[in-house]
């Protein structure tokens, strides 16, 4: 079960998500947050939070 929840008013993040269909290696690895951006507005948005000062990140 995917849990959603509201990071702000433009983005949501998920939790606790597999990474398996975004590797090509084959690799069943799990990210605690996992936010899809499409906008640079997002982007900017997502960088003034805690959970991005807090937490290790990998942006790709």
């Amino acid at each position: 079960m995917i849990k959603f929840y509201p990071l702000t008013s433009l983005i949501m993040f998920k939790k606790d998500i597999s990474l398996l269909p975004y590797n090509t290696f084959h690799f069943d690895c799990t990210a605690k947050y996992f936010i899809e951006i499409s906008k640079i507005s997002e982007l900017d948005e997502l960088i003034h939070t805690d959970i991005f000062a807090k937490n290790k990140r990998l942006i790709l």
